[in-house]
């Protein structure tokens, strides 16, 4: 009889604790919830934090939900070799699946050829 005691006395706090931990699981799911349609509406209020007039056409749908921003610089080593071993998988994997598009903005800091650079882009997109 004791031991039937102890283990229905054991049962009824784990009972509670699972409802504890439930209930507090399921406020914070809430809480989250509300905290992401309030971080949505102020999103959909201001305008892009970044100036993409200066940034190539998109590459992608117009309507992909992501858009991926690559600055470059074409003197940059690390943007050498990003291109030429990660934009194709990128590509393949986002952009042309509808994921996400792509849009490069030229940020020449490398030096005096950087900027020459950059301005023979803009007049070869001309």
């Amino acid at each position: 009889m004791n031991k039937r005691l102890v283990v229905s006395v054991a049962f009824v706090i784990l009972v509670i604790v699972v409802a504890i931990s439930f209930s507090s699981y399921q406020a914070n799911l809430l809480e989250m919830h509300d905290k992401t349609k309030y971080l949505e509406k102020i999103a959909s209020k201001q305008p892009s934090l970044v100036n993409l007039e200066n940034g190539s056409p998109p590459l992608g749908p117009e309507s992909a939900p992501i858009t991926i921003i690559e600055f470059g610089d074409y003197q940059c080593e690390a943007c050498y070799d990003w291109f030429h071993n990660t934009r194709d998988t990128l590509i393949d994997n986002y952009v042309e699946t509808g994921k996400a598009k792509l849009i490069f903005v030229v940020l020449p800091l490398l030096g005096r050829d950087s900027l020459t650079a950059a301005q023979a882009l803009y007049c070869a997109e001309d």
